[in-house]
């Protein structure tokens, strides 16, 4: 007999390397993130660093040199908040294409059973309908030789 063979193969692995591709480029942008976020911390730490060290400083143009270098901390911590909240939007986008390529995936998956399952009672009824001609037959000429 035949083996089963579904017609939509190749869609369904398609399908399942797009997800895995989907889940790669999520898996980018999660690191993405998290560098964003611990570089914001940093760039935090080193603005308060450098607004204490001016309050303490006594001599004014230590202070000033101290107050001068958190301008340009906060000029960059607003970058990174922007390109933080960008590549979040991003991931959002990623994740509802992830959930799209999964629910394809499935539904070609669950087609292939439905398909599969077809094909075994098919395959049960034609090998029942061999049995059943030969048991006919054989029947048959036992009644001829009678």
């Amino acid at each position: 007999m035949k083996a089963f063979k579904f017609r939509l193969q190749r869609a369904l692995r398609f399908s399942l390397v797009r997800e895995n591709q989907k889940k790669a480029q999520i898996a980018a942008g999660l690191q993405r993130i998290g560098f964003l976020e611990r570089y914001l911390t940093q760039l935090e730490k080193k603005a308060a660093t450098a607004l204490a060290l001016s309050a303490a400083s006594f001599h004014s143009l230590e202070a000033e040199a101290h107050r001068q270098s958190i301008v340009p901390a906060l000029e960059e911590r607003r970058r990174m908040e922007s390109l933080l909240a960008e590549e979040k939007d991003f991931m959002a986008t990623r994740q509802l294409e992830l959930k799209r390529l999964s629910q394809r995936r499935r539904s070609l998956e669950s087609l292939s059973e439905k398909h599969r399952g077809i094909f075994v009672v098919e395959r049960s009824r034609a090998e029942q309908k061999t049995i059943d001609d030969a048991f006919n037959l054989n029947r048959n000429r036992e009644m001829k030789s009678k």
